[in-house]
């Protein structure tokens, strides 16, 4: 009996070589939205771009595109993404997630008006536009499978910082860099404070309806916080009842504020999230603006009253954990010599600022902020500086 074989069958059978340089690829599908090219990367039948790949096509110096080399049939093809940034989505965000920047604006520079102060947050107020090269790589970010694979490398390599940690005998804080769990994961309603309740409480200042300088230092266990006044979030609430312990931590871009205060307020938290803030740090504005950078922070609080440091030191292990993968598959190396471009070059120093951030939830319209620990720069090839978190 004769069969015919199908046309994937048919590929099945037959051996091809991987293409020695990129002469070798005759077709370019170009894609200008992420989800087109969500959709045309699941058909490619052999991927060319492999991680690790000693001899990897790159890209020439000058061009700011995005590229997946592969196989569609019996013909080489390159996937290519337009470094055009597009819409943020609107997932919740918890503690432990990570941010990173596409855009940097000073949340307080702006002008004092009598009734308000304006930020000046439009494009001629921004901080310095990313490069085409840090747009390209935030572009890769917005592609599904590849925030996927980052997250899914990030998750192994926070692993291996946790045990590598662990396994350091001279170590002084065993499971510091341990997921806190989801139980310790709160976001309460904006209008409520972080302070004594009830006609118990013998604090005059919080019966007023003011907030005592005593009560920023205390836990919300301290001060009975009505847990019912929880804001309810399904994905953590999932967490919750499978009791994973392992937190399958998430990668968001989108725009960051820099300022020099801490917030620690609902209410001015929620005001900078309308324009569209999805993080707040205090340290990536210095380096923005001196070379192409991009900023990746971890979820550490969420901007408010009830903000503690409880989840500084794991944020600041899913930033770095991160970092790493971004840089992994992301960071394309420029190729030099006969393929070079003839647009010429850009310096080849880019810097990444990783660190934690304070937030909350973007399906609220919420922001994170940044704050934590040590926050480490690296410019070019060498450690440009070691800049410390102000104590938050």
């Amino acid at each position: 009996m004769v069969t015919s074989l199908t046309a994937s069958q048919r590929q099945e059978c037959q051996e091809f070589a991987r293409p020695t340089s990129r002469d070798d690829f005759q077709i370019a599908i170009v894609c200008a939205l992420p989800l087109e090219y969500d959709a045309i990367s699941l058909l490619i039948d052999q991927v060319w771009d492999v991680k690790g790949d000693q001899h990897p096509f790159g890209r020439a110096p000058g061009d700011p595109n995005t590229y997946r080399n592969g196989r569609i049939s019996s013909f080489n093809v390159v996937l290519v993404l337009l470094p055009n940034m597009g819409k943020g989505n609107e997932e919740e965000v918890l503690l432990g997630d990570v941010i990173i920047s596409n855009i940097l604006i000073q949340y307080d520079f702006g002008r004092q008006l009598s009734d308000r102060f304006l930020v000046r947050d439009s494009i001629e107020d921004s901080l310095g536009r990313p490069t085409q090269h840090i747009r390209s790589m935030l572009r890769l970010l917005e592609v599904e499978s590849i925030r996927d694979d980052v997250e899914d490398d990030a998750a192994q390599y926070l692993q291996m910082l946790q045990k590598k940690h662990n396994g350091n005998p001279k170590q002084r804080k065993l499971g510091k860099y341990k997921y806190p769990g989801a139980h310790k994961d709160k976001l309460f309603d904006c209008s409520y404070e972080h302070k004594h309740h009830g006609p118990s409480s013998d604090c005059s200042l919080c019966a007023q309806g003011s907030t005592c300088e005593r009560s920023m230092g205390l836990s919300c266990d301290d001060l009975h916080c009505d847990l019912s006044r929880l804001v309810h979030r399904e994905r953590l609430a999932q967490m919750q009842i499978s009791d994973q312990p392992i937190f399958p931590l998430r990668v968001f871009v989108g725009r960051m504020g820099s300022g020099d205060g801490v917030i620690r307020s609902a209410k001015h938290r929620q005001e900078l999230a309308e324009r569209g803030v999805i993080g707040v740090e205090m340290e990536g504005a210095g380096v923005w603006d001196q070379l192409p950078c991009i900023v990746i922070k971890g979820v550490c609080d969420y901007a408010d009253s009830h903000k503690n440091k409880g989840w500084q030191d794991y944020a600041a292990a899913t930033a770095a954990s991160v970092a790493k993968a971004v840089l992994e598959h992301c960071a394309t190396p420029m190729v030099t010599g006969r393929d070079a471009s003839p647009y010429g070059s850009g310096s080849g120093h880019h810097a990444v600022v990783h660190g934690t951030v304070s937030g909350s939830n973007v399906v609220l319209g919420g922001i994170h902020s940044t704050g934590g620990s040590t926050n480490n720069v690296r410019i070019g090839n060498n450690w440009g500086r070691a800049a410390s978190w102000e104590e938050i």
